[in-house]
């Protein structure tokens, strides 16, 4: 956007003033009903997932949406219904384990 474009309506710029944003993206933008920057600015995920939190395996209870850390033992893909993805996950940190710092 221009330096004398900087006070329009967010409601009124098309998405294809970002750059990088031409008429392909627009279009499939637009399929999210996103045209505009202020519609942009106020798609918001359909839910926040706190993926900072570890829990030890062994706490997790049915349904719960957790992060858990662990290696992969075996995994396969198995259709029930739909193509799944099933993992045998083994614990490698210990409860009194600092956490490992980030790479």
């Amino acid at each position: 956007m221009a330096k004398s474009d900087d006070h329009r309506d967010a409601a009124t710029i098309p998405v294809t003033e970002f750059k990088g944003v031409g008429a392909a993206v627009a279009q499939k933008l637009a399929r999210l009903g996103l045209e505009t920057v202020q519609d942009v600015l106020f798609h918001l995920p359909l839910r926040y997932e706190d993926r900072s939190r570890v829990v030890p395996i062994g706490a997790v209870r049915s349904g719960q949406r957790v992060t858990v850390e662990g290696e992969v033992e075996h995994s396969e893909t198995v259709f029930r219904g739909r193509r799944m993805l099933l993992c045998h996950v083994r614990e490698t940190r210990s409860r009194c384990a600092p956490p490992r710092p980030p790479r």
